[in-house]
């Protein structure tokens, strides 16, 4: 079943806690992270290229990277870390 990438964000937004960012050094560069925070906003691959003047390519690439650091194996578990690591920038 395929859930709407807008419900899935108010779904977290709704029942992730809200932690201060961790002391340790991330696991992701400031790009990464960037792209992290706004695949938890349910953007696409085109609205995060637009926002961040990158190209679609290179938000997949960035993607891939993300995925291999937090070992996670989609967008949602992306997502899932950026709400529970207080990472969203909110």
């Amino acid at each position: 079943m395929l859930i709407s990438p807008q419900v899935t964000l108010q779904l977290f937004r709704h029942l992730a806690p809200r932690r201060a960012p961790r002391d340790a050094a991330l696991p992701l560069t400031e790009r990464e992270l960037a792209v992290a925070r706004l695949v938890a906003e349910a953007r696409t691959n085109g609205e995060i290229a637009e926002k961040l003047c990158i190209s679609a390519g290179t938000v997949k690439t960035h993607l891939v990277n993300i995925q291999r650091k937090l070992k996670t194996r989609n967008r949602v578990a992306i997502a899932a870390w950026v709400w529970e690591t207080g990472e969203s920038g909110t």
